[in-house]
């Protein structure tokens, strides 16, 4: 049998390259330690290639007062803020609260080369002298400080969403409106990017707000049935009648999905002659004066009578400070805006119209829907009457010892009102209110140094105020 040796040279070659790869071995390692505390910075100097959002930290300089010059550019850049390429205002982050946190950012990146565990600091060293270790500023900016800026503003921006109107006659529809308002957390979303990309302008955010009454639910409502209407005449200053026109066209045609709530106010806009109102007499705390939008609140009353009796839900209403001659006491509604509204909601489970018109000389205010549930009674009652009391006013431009009357007194009254609900289940639903109308003071022009108590009549408050309501139900 024949055995067959390796030569003897073999076992030398092969630890020779043994050898070889542990002498490269070694000097790699020694080479990867050499260069962890060769690149050891100093307590304040980034180690070798340590970046700032992509810029290298300078070396042999103060990290820290790197970061807090980079940060302080940042947050001292300003930035104007547009609305469609309108400027609006122009601050630095600074200003709208913005913060930085230098401290974090100065920890990552005196972090390489520093790390107790040999292996960590060598990865980390070799990771930042490759340049692939990048610190970014963490910036934070609150909402508070851009939403109060853009207060003033929105409310020009902002846009009320109009739902479709229809007209039940011919069933003509008119389409709706989208609503937009200024979105004030998407705009400070939009500046933190800005701020952390150094651009200097910030385009204003808006959100869209669509109607529930949109211009396809309008046109899918059928032919309905008349659930309530109301009337009230009217006849006077040429102002008064043009208001009067000019808010019932505002509500004309208006739709009310199940659940909507509508606002007179919103629907009607400001009494200014911007909004094409005009003056005409209205009455403030009690006194007739001479005011834009006056006769409006006729409107209000006219649909606030259609609206109680067909069973929509009442949200907001409050009567006049004194009587008014076009509707009887407790059907009366008053409105000034933007304090005094008249707010309805529909409780049915299905869509109503509110159907305005004007006819020679009278108002009409109905509301239509797809059927009748309720019905609704209406009993008043006078429950109390106030005496009215006399008012002096100097004036100079009266003769001597002269006087003029300047207002007729009335008294005053409060009316119980008693509305009770049906259903088409047979309940009933009572709910009793109380309006109050305070006496109408009488105010007497007297010439200065002049005696009221020789020169005037005696005051005489024995009239009644206008008679009691009585009841009504259902249309009118």
């Amino acid at each position: 049998m024949t055995r067959v040796l390796p030569p003897p040279a073999a076992p030398r070659r092969a630890w020779g390259r043994l050898s070889v790869a542990v002498m490269l071995t070694i000097g790699a390692l020694g080479g990867a330690i050499e260069l962890a505390y060769r690149t050891l910075p100093h307590p304040d100097e980034a180690a070798e290639g340590v970046k700032l959002e992509g810029v290298p930290l300078p070396r042999g300089a103060s990290a820290t007062a790197a970061i807090e010059r980079a940060a302080n550019a940042r947050l001292d850049a300003p930035m104007q803020f547009l609305a469609e390429g309108r400027p609006l205002f122009t601050a630095t982050p600074r200003e709208l609260g913005a913060r930085i946190d230098v401290g974090r950012a100065v920890r990552e990146a005196l972090r390489p080369g520093r790390e107790i565990d040999l292996a960590e600091r060598l990865a980390s060293v070799w990771v930042a002298h490759r340049g692939v270790f990048d610190v970014h500023l963490d910036s934070s900016l609150p909402e508070t400080e851009i939403a109060a800026r853009l207060d003033e503003p929105r409310e020009e921006m902002d846009r009320a969403p109009r739902g479709a109107r229809l007209e039940p006659t011919g069933h003509k529809v008119t389409p709706h409106r989208d609503g937009r308002y200024v979105d004030a957390f998407a705009t400070t979303e939009r500046a933190l990017r800005a701020m952390r990309q150094g651009r200097d302008q910030v385009d204003i955010a808006f959100f869209d707000s669509v109607p529930r009454a949109s211009t396809e639910a309008a046109e899918a409502l059928e032919d309905g049935v008349e659930l309530a209407r109301w009337e009230t005449r009217f006849g006077g200053p040429v102002g008064r009648d043009k208001n009067i026109a000019r808010a019932a066209e505002a509500l004309d045609g208006l739709v009310l999905m199940p659940g909507d709530e509508v606002s007179f106010n919103a629907e009607v806009g400001p009494r200014s002659t911007q909004n094409g109102f005009f003056p005409a007499p209205e009455i403030y705390r009690g006194e007739s004066r001479q005011g834009v939008g006056g006769g409006v609140c006729q409107v209000a009353s006219t649909v606030y009578a259609a609206v109680l009796f067909a069973g929509l839900e009442v949200v907001e209403r409050q009567n006049h400070s004194r009587p008014s001659a076009y509707i009887r006491p407790g059907l009366d509604a008053t409105v000034s805006y933007p304090v005094l509204d008249l707010r309805v909601r529909n409780p049915f489970d299905f869509p109503v119209v509110l159907d305005t018109s004007i006819d020679k000389g009278a108002l009409h205010a109905r509301i239509m829907g797809k059927a009748r549930p309720t019905t609704v009674d209406l009993a008043t009652e006078t429950s109390g009457v106030f005496k009215f009391k006399r008012k002096i006013e100097r004036a100079g431009w009266l003769a001597e010892g002269g006087s003029k009357l300047k207002q007729k007194g009335k008294n005053g009254m409060s009316i119980r009102r008693t509305i009770r609900t049906h259903d088409g289940a047979g309940k009933e639903q009572i709910v009793v209110s109380t309006d109050v109308y305070p006496a109408t003071q009488e105010i007497w022009l007297v010439a200065p140094g002049a005696d009221p108590d020789a020169i005037l009549p005696p005051l005489s408050t024995d009239a009644a105020p206008r008679g009691d309501a009585g009841a009504g139900a259902g249309p009118a």
